[in-house]
């Protein structure tokens, strides 16, 4: 998190308008849902990476490490998508290989998908994007749960690496039976703080009169401008329909 939230301050868009930045990752992710599978997938997916390591100049090597651990998850969900379980007269477990092609597709989207997101996140500090939320109609209170989640991320990440520290130092992972004992209690740990600080917060803003809304300093974002938006959407547009021309060669 500490990485992700350094980049996103650093990046080459990190002072781009949020709004021009969420309606291109956003719209790239609706072209993903929308274009036909895999097509639309992966060419989402190669727009997205090229944008993010030429046009945002983020590094190769922090952008493929966001997406290395959903994408694993994914490639590693593809084998139970070929697997057909059957309860009549008994219960059956056979390989589908015919059902290659629609792991594949789905592999694509969410690829795809993931890459866009990737790339908003990199690009976009978590604080500028809580006045577009606003501005869009969420609701205050799922605003104020991401804020206090996001923040709470970083305080419990310090405190989970002193403990982790200060068991190393203590021998606390010295060999694997005792390292899996260690971390059993860091986590038990770290829960019971959890609940501690979360009921200290509760009592914290009770006694200072909150009544569902954090005010708090709005971001000095540049006003989108009409040029670049119509750029992105006639973008996506133009991503969206080599998907489908794709489509029409592979088939013909």
């Amino acid at each position: 998190m500490h990485l992700i939230d350094r980049i996103a301050h650093t990046s080459r868009w990190s002072r781009r308008p949020t709004t021009e930045k969420l309606l291109l990752c956003l719209g790239g992710l609706a072209v993903c849902l929308a274009g036909p599978a895999p097509f639309s997938g992966v060419l989402a997916f190669a727009a997205a990476c090229a944008l993010a390591l030429a046009a945002a100049r983020l590094p190769a090597r922090a952008f493929f490490g966001v997406l290395a651990l959903p994408l694993g998850f994914l490639a590693a969900s593809l084998p139970m998508l070929m697997i057909s379980v059957g309860f009549a007269p008994g219960v059956t477990v056979s390989w589908r290989p015919d059902q290659a092609p629609v792991a594949a597709a789905l592999f694509a989207r969410a690829a795809g998908a993931t890459a866009w997101l990737a790339l908003l996140i990199l690009t976009t500090p978590a604080h500028a994007m809580i006045p577009q939320l606003r501005r869009i109609g969420v609701p205050a209170f799922l605003v104020e749960i991401m804020l206090l989640t996001y923040r709470l991320i970083f305080v419990f990440a310090e405190t989970a690496a002193a403990g982790y520290h200060a068991q190393a130092a203590r021998l606390g992972h010295a060999g694997w039976r005792r390292a899996v004992h260690s971390l059993g209690e860091l986590a038990a740990a770290l829960f019971a703080r959890a609940m501690t600080r979360a009921r200290r917060m509760e009592t914290g803003l009770a006694a200072r009169g909150f009544e569902g809304d954090l005010p708090v300093l709005p971001e000095d974002d540049a006003p989108a401008a009409a040029a670049r938006l119509a750029l992105i959407a006639a973008g996506l547009l133009l991503l969206l329909a080599c998907g489908f021309a794709a489509e029409r060669l592979i088939h013909v």
